[in-house]
């Protein structure tokens, strides 16, 4: 079968033209914060109501999910999550308890806690140096 796109795994040249190819995708998507590191993006957005926060996500969704396609990318829904991080007084008295966004449709998980670049970062950021 014949490969019109994409990088062959496990090439010598694979992560840097991976890292070209990728490197538009943060122009891309204006209402957030956009870290690549390798194959991992994350997107966040901080300071805000929790209205305007999952509006201004849910729209960056929305723009990366166009850059995946015209770029011919699918993302893994299956390992995107999202986490909400605010300290429990903040959380509690916050016009919204949880975020739900999606990407093409598709909710996306939200969890308790999450690992980022050997970081496990928890909702409250309680315990949070865990480096792994």
């Amino acid at each position: 079968m014949e490969h019109r796109h994409g990088i062959p795994q496990g090439s010598i040249l694979g992560p840097v033209l991976f890292s070209l190819y990728m490197n538009d995708l943060p122009l891309n998507i204006p209402e957030a914060n956009v870290d690549v590191y390798a194959d991992d993006t994350t997107l966040w957005k901080s300071n805000g109501d929790c209205i305007k926060i999952q509006n201004d996500l849910q729209s960056s969704l929305d723009c990366a999910n166009v850059w995946f396609k015209q770029n011919h990318m699918k993302p893994n829904i299956t390992k995107t999550k999202h986490l909400l991080i605010d300290t429990h007084q903040k959380l509690r008295h916050a016009n919204i308890s949880s975020l739900e966004l999606n990407l093409n449709g598709v909710p996306i998980e939200e969890v308790k806690d999450e690992k980022l670049l050997g970081v496990k970062l928890d909702k409250y950021l309680v315990g949070m140096i865990k480096l792994t």
